[in-house]
């Protein structure tokens, strides 16, 4: 496979098959198979430039490889290098690569970037006066993307989530508080380390925009109210939701489909399939840049009244 997108090999000294790299990877959340294939991929390509086999993966070999790269990547970019290649060659069964010169080299590295003020994260795109200047000019719209997009903005705002962790907050995450007439937010990170649940409690302004959108969905079914997304996507004809069995709602992010892609057999993927069924991720979820799509959409709003 030439294709750069594809998986070149994921070899060990017993000659692993195909099947067993399927069965490592299809059980995987969707986004960390995907980096995984891509991590893979470059390295598997990387040694064979070199002649090396890629796994086991050694630390000497990783070493060059970083150091191959003469500083044209941010340290962010090689961290997350290094543990899904890791998270790899530990699946495989061998012994973490990660040693005393892998950890000193990743501090050089990180070192570096401080002396030349080097800041990667997440950018905040807009302040609390941009914020309050949508609301005071679109506080009266009765147009449900209006209504959508404002609180899904004061709860990326608030938050500080991610904008995949946002359009995933379903309705029954949120409880409502009587005393403080506030919601409690409750979510699941899992871009750390270790997953773990969060719980924000809302402000009173922001409370306030994600009680109007759930009173002007009308959502009304208490059965499955709890497992709906509070921010999807809008029917420009009925001023409404989409109903869940609309195909104009996202049909999700098939983790089968992307092997296939990768280059996998279909074959084998059927075989794993006729064995058990992996649900596809996300269906029926905003796109993935809806965040700023949202404010960039109010803004330009907001300009004209």
């Amino acid at each position: 496979m030439t294709d750069k997108t594809k998986l070149v090999a994921i070899s060990r000294t017993d000659d692993m098959s195909a099947l067993d790299a399927l069965k490592l990877l299809r059980f995987r959340r969707y986004n960390t198979a995907r980096s995984q294939l891509r991590v893979t991929s470059v390295w598997s390509a990387w040694c064979a430039r070199h002649g090396l086999t890629p796994f086991p993966v050694t630390a000497v070999d990783v070493e060059r490889y970083i150091n191959g790269l003469n500083g044209s990547v941010k340290m962010a970019t090689i961290s997350h290098f290094i543990a899904c290649l890791s998270s790899v060659n530990s699946s495989l069964g061998f012994p973490d690569f990660r040693n005393v010169l892998i950890k000193a080299l990743v501090q050089v590295w990180r070192a570096r970037e401080n002396e030349k003020k080097i800041v990667t994260g997440q950018a905040l795109p807009f302040l609390i006066s941009d914020l309050n200047i949508l609301r005071r000019s679109l506080h009266k719209s009765d147009d449900l993307r209006d209504i959508r997009d404002l609180a899904m903005i004061w709860v990326g705002f608030e938050t500080l989530l991610r904008n995949v962790e946002i359009r995933r907050i379903k309705t029954g995450d949120l409880k409502w508080q009587n005393d403080t007439s506030c919601y409690l937010l409750d979510v699941m990170r899992t871009k750390t380390s270790l997953s773990s649940n969060l719980t924000f409690q809302l402000s009173p302004q922001c409370s306030q925009h994600v009680r109007r959108l759930i009173e002007t969905v009308e959502y009304t079914d208490t059965e499955t109210f709890g497992h709906r997304f509070l921010f999807q996507p809008v029917n420009i004809h009925t001023n409404r939701y989409f109903p869940s069995t609309s195909s104009k709602l996202s049909r999700g992010k098939s983790i089968d489909r992307m092997l296939v892609k990768a280059g996998f057999s279909e074959g084998l993927l059927t075989q794993l399939q006729n064995e058990s069924k992996v649900s596809r991720e996300d269906v029926g979820m905003l796109s993935s840049n809806s965040l700023n799509q949202a404010f960039a959409r109010l803004w330009g709003i907001a300009g004209k009244v």
